[in-house]
């Protein structure tokens, strides 16, 4: 293969000169050769992966069907859910590009994936620092603990007639010293019979 180039000179303005270049690969079949363009790297993803038990916090029994949820810290967005199964255990998994930054992200609970019984959430019961990289992208021993939760019942009546009434709202307020509680339930609705239950 040979190379054939030409070069045009032409005068510029104010007495520069301005070249204007060009180049032709010659094959000795009489075609044209192409260079390929070099295109960018893409980036490489890597499994994410945390895990652990979900059990309560007096007996140590495992609980099934809590929902745990994997939040990203730098963006307060979930990046990742799982349900506990029977031997309360749970397996939370995604996908990031690979780099070599440490990310933070925050592990809580709710009882809202099918939990038998009333359970508290755990909100952030703990916080795992992962990089996305060979060996670096998976936390194990991430284990939760949490409690029943308590209830209020009760009936509301008519205060004349001491009849139920139904459709009215009830809501609680903690006055305690430290952050109240989480439960499932802060708002309700009595039933037919005057009837209602919060929390949990």
């Amino acid at each position: 293969m040979s190379i054939v180039s030409t070069v045009r000179a032409r005068a510029g303005r104010a007495g520069q000169v301005g070249f204007v270049a060009g180049a032709l690969l010659c094959l000795s079949g009489g075609g044209l050769a192409q260079a390929s363009p070099t295109l960018p790297s893409l980036p490489v993803p890597i499994t994410m992966t945390v895990s652990g038990h979900i059990t309560e916090a007096d007996t140590g029994q495992a609980i099934a069907g809590m929902c745990v949820l994997v939040d990203a810290l730098s963006t307060s967005g979930t990046v990742a859910t799982a349900t506990s199964a029977s031997d309360g255990s749970y397996v939370a998994s995604w996908r990031q590009n690979q780099d070599t930054s440490r990310y933070s992200f925050g592990v809580r609970t709710t009882a809202a994936c099918g939990a038998a019984g009333r359970w508290l959430d755990t909100p952030y019961f703990a916080q795992v620092t992962l990089v996305p990289q060979q060996g670096k992208s998976a936390a194990s021993g991430i284990d939760g603990r949490t409690a029943r939760a308590g209830r209020i019942l009760g009936t509301i009546t008519d205060d004349g007639t001491g009849r139920p009434v139904s459709g009215v709202s009830v809501s609680w307020t903690y006055t305690g010293p430290s952050s109240p509680p989480t439960t499932a339930a802060p708002k309700v609705t009595t039933a037919a019979d005057g009837t209602f239950v919060l929390g949990g």
